[in-house]
């Protein structure tokens, strides 16, 4: 690998700039649309090879979506994540970029969308409700957002 950015420890006092965890993962589609409310995001699991997907979407979006990539580990294999930066253009547009994205093979994780379930796999993940009985027990969090929480 090569080092293409380093900063400073708050602590120490030379900070200069956001520090590296703000241009991860949601922070940086959180920043962009500080500045450009007329813009939403999406969350992808980009299918492989991602290029197809990507070179498809730029000749039918063109800059309408900005992407931030990140690599992650998904079962047990490197992947390509996305939370693509979309200019709203209403609803249909963008479940017309979701449907895009799917019949490329990406998995879309809508977060436009009330419940977890409908935002990606689409079915309840017993997992998932585990969880929620496990840390909230008392189902104080996100009311609504799990299908399958009945506490």
């Amino acid at each position: 690998g090569q080092l293409r950015w380093q900063g400073s420890r708050p602590e120490a006092g030379r900070a200069r700039g956001l520090p590296l965890g703000e241009l991860t993962w949601n922070h940086t589609t959180l920043h962009w649309r500080a500045q450009a409310p007329d813009w939403t995001y999406l969350q992808l699991l980009l299918p492989r090879p991602e290029a197809p997907l990507l070179e498809a979407v730029r000749q039918r979006w063109g800059s309408d979506v900005l992407w931030h990539l990140e690599a992650v580990r998904y079962l047990g294999a490197p992947r390509l994540t996305a939370l693509p930066l979309v200019r709203w253009q209403g609803p249909q547009a963008l479940a017309d970029l979701v449907a895009q994205c799917r019949e490329l093979g990406a998995v879309p994780f809508n977060p436009h969308v009330i419940t977890v379930e409908d935002g990606g796999l689409g079915v309840v993940d017993a997992d998932q409700v585990a969880a929620k009985a496990a840390y909230d027990p008392a189902g104080l969090m996100n009311p609504g957002k799990l299908r399958g929480w009945v506490g």
